[in-house]
């Protein structure tokens, strides 16, 4: 059975998937958004952030995924009018240009290392 399988030829098809992919990345963050804490009997002083917006500040001062692959996608779209649409670059840009959309952000976390 498993033979007639591996000679039969079927055609690609599509099918409805959702996909979804975790990322992180370890960055600073540039921020003023915290208070500094103080301990006069101990002469010591530290950066509170726990009430930190961190993901105003990253935003602040990184791009988003969502920003990164809609730059992305200018880019894309500006080298397609130099590429010749049935070349390979024609049709690498085409992918590229198809898998940047429909993305959406579900979730994101930030967390003080």
């Amino acid at each position: 059975m498993n033979k007639e399988r591996n000679e039969r030829e079927v055609p690609y098809k599509d099918f409805d998937v959702l996909v979804g992919f975790a990322l992180e990345k370890k960055c600073k963050i540039n921020t003023d958004d915290y208070y500094v804490e103080y301990n006069d009997f101990e002469k010591e002083a530290w950066d509170d952030t726990s009430n930190t917006n961190w993901g105003k500040a990253y935003e602040e001062s990184h791009y988003t995924i969502l920003e990164l692959l809609q730059e992305l996608k200018q880019f894309v779209e500006k080298e397609m009018r130099c590429a010749e649409p049935c070349s390979g670059r024609g049709r690498e840009l085409r992918r590229m240009l198809n898998d940047i959309q429909g993305w959406e952000q579900i979730d994101s976390c930030f967390e003080l290392l």
